[in-house]
């Protein structure tokens, strides 16, 4: 699987007329750059690309969950101070994001506080119940970790709604997200 691959690169290409410093990592914070491409890079042991993807973000319209100690809303702020944080003590618990209408994703990523998931799925649905659902990704017997970092490929399907479905905790507290990013073909 890519996932399990030693190296993963995530990329952003910007052009700025006025300005290019290194490989435009500047461009980043002036209005003048432009953003031409994101993707990500999945890399062997010798640093040779194996498979490049280019991708876009998707922007995430609203976030609920089945219980907020901090908001839902938190884990799709862009602000990598805030977290998304669920009762503590409790599974399962589970963090749903609003598409705004279906969408192809076809890499979720989720930077975890240390207070993560040990074992959870990935569901995509197109009614906001997940009456009908499908699983997109399982993870189990996750390792615990401060800014623990999820690339979940490969994901299937168009859905309007994303769900990650904690069953286990690694530590006695909650579910703790700082950011997810949703990003298609």
């Amino acid at each position: 699987m890519l996932e399990d691959l030693p190296f993963v690169q995530r990329y952003a290409w910007f052009t700025d007329a006025s300005q290019t410093v290194g490989f435009g990592f500047t461009s980043i914070f002036l209005p003048s750059g432009s953003l031409t491409q994101t993707g990500i890079d999945f890399r062997d042991a010798h640093g040779d690309t194996v498979v490049a993807s280019p991708v876009r973000p998707l922007p995430v319209y609203h976030a609920t969950a089945s219980s907020e100690l901090q908001p839902a809303s938190y884990a799709i702020d862009g602000i990598t101070t805030t977290r998304w944080e669920s009762t503590q003590g409790v599974d399962p618990q589970w963090i749903r994001f609003d598409m705004g209408s279906a969408v192809r994703a076809a890499v979720m990523v989720m930077d975890w506080e240390a207070a993560n998931a040990k074992n959870y799925t990935v569901e995509g649905s197109n009614d906001s119940t997940f009456a009908t659902n499908t699983t997109l990704v399982t993870k189990t017997n996750m390792p615990t970790g401060q800014h623990r970092i999820d690339s979940l490929t490969g994901l299937t399907g168009s859905y309007r709604y994303y769900r990650m479905y904690g069953t286990a905790r690694n530590l006695t507290y909650g579910y703790s997200i700082w950011e997810m990013e949703v990003d298609g073909n």
